[in-house]
């Protein structure tokens, strides 16, 4: 079980305890549970650290920053979506023009140098 999963079930092992809900065979799953692995006593007791946290947080406080509503996840990954379309575009734009071939039929080539173009002499223009 990765640090992750191990921290997820001790979040859920603490809702389901925490409610007054827990049957006493849940209670003896979670201590087998608890028992089992190093990390899920790791997580455990990190789950209990931010219960002591918050614990001590003032409830008009802590009230209405829980109500607000999360931003929802769908407009989350719209704005990442327009936001990284946007970024991988202007990279893109960014490296076409450095560097990069003339479009199909454009010149090529530089115009020859001023001093090999058969000039008219200033006394030929003058006469």
């Amino acid at each position: 079980m990765s640090d992750t999963d191990a921290r997820t079930r001790a979040v859920e092992w603490f809702v389901l305890l925490a409610s007054g809900t827990a049957t006493p065979q849940e209670r003896r799953d979670w201590a087998a549970w608890h028992a089992a692995d190093p990390a899920h006593q790791v997580e455990w007791d990190r789950v209990e650290r931010v219960q002591r946290m918050m614990s001590g947080v003032p409830a008009d406080l802590a009230s209405p920053a829980l109500r607000r509503p999360a931003p929802r996840r769908r407009q989350l990954l719209k704005s990442a979506a327009v936001a990284g379309t946007a970024g991988v575009l202007g990279y893109g734009l960014w490296q076409g023009t450095e560097g990069s071939s003339p479009p199909p039929g454009s010149r090529t080539t530089a115009p020859p140098p001023a001093s090999s173009i058969d000039w008219p002499s200033p006394t030929a223009a003058s006469s």
